[in-house]
């Protein structure tokens, strides 16, 4: 049975670990680990395991947005744009009580949306810039290996009529951007773990969004957060 984890991030990736070393599947929130050294041992206690694991990038589990990445990632894209300005730590909103989430903020909150589909799309980023804004709000300039240049905003803690939500990318023929096909994280959460369980009866270990992928991202979280600490 596949080993599930609704824990902090710093709490789940030494939890996670144990069950990856234990030969258990895992199906993981985001971020994966709040140090990119715990990502990295998570993935590798994966990848020596032989095991399954998904990391639940809720982006990645949306049936439309999920094609039309696909075709995004087979155009040469010069760009892309990521915000994420969300106003949900008021004291109706469900994750208002989470303390992970006041003391880290948006950057690994909401950050790890933005890169789930950034990544696929310009490649691994090789350069960082970042700044803070008002509140928890990060900005963040990130060069990718493949000579693409991205923009990220995010934030938590915007007034409600101030949130935004939008994705695209540049290519030749103009900008082209994420549409408008939303879906309940339940139906998504569903999706991610019907993907993990095929996975282990395919014997098949190397999901697009797995601890590897996962690792990734921590990876660049980290950076953007050094970067923006600086500007502090």
């Amino acid at each position: 049975m596949p080993w599930s984890s609704r824990s902090p991030p710093d709490v789940q990736s030494g939890l996670a670990t144990r069950a990856a070393r234990a030969g258990r599947h895992v199906l993981l929130e985001k971020p994966t680990a709040l140090e990119p050294d715990a990502a990295t041992a998570l993935a590798d206690a994966v990848d020596a395991a032989g095991t399954s694991s998904v990391v639940f990038f809720t982006e990645r589990f949306n049936p439309p947005r999920e094609e039309w990445l696909a075709t995004m990632v087979t155009r040469s894209c010069v760009g892309g744009r990521a915000t994420w300005l969300a106003s949900v730590l008021g004291p109706d909103n469900p994750y208002a009580s989470s303390p992970w989430r006041r003391e880290h903020g948006a950057l690994w909150d909401v950050g790890p949306h933005a890169l789930s589909v950034l990544l696929p799309v310009l490649g691994p980023v090789t350069d960082v810039r970042a700044g803070p804004g008002p509140g928890d709000e990060t900005h963040a300039v990130l060069r990718h290996a493949s000579g693409a240049v991205s923009t990220m905003a995010v934030s938590l803690t915007m007034p409600p009529a101030a949130t935004r939500f939008d994705l695209a990318f540049a290519a030749d023929d103009g900008w082209h951007e994420r549409p408008d096909a939303r879906a309940d994280v339940a139906t998504a959460y569903d999706r991610a773990l019907s993907e993990l369980i095929d996975d282990v009866a395919a014997g098949s270990p190397g999901h697009r969004c797995g601890a590897r992928f996962g690792a990734e991202v921590v990876r660049v979280l980290a950076d953007v957060h050094r970067a923006r600490e600086a500007q502090d």
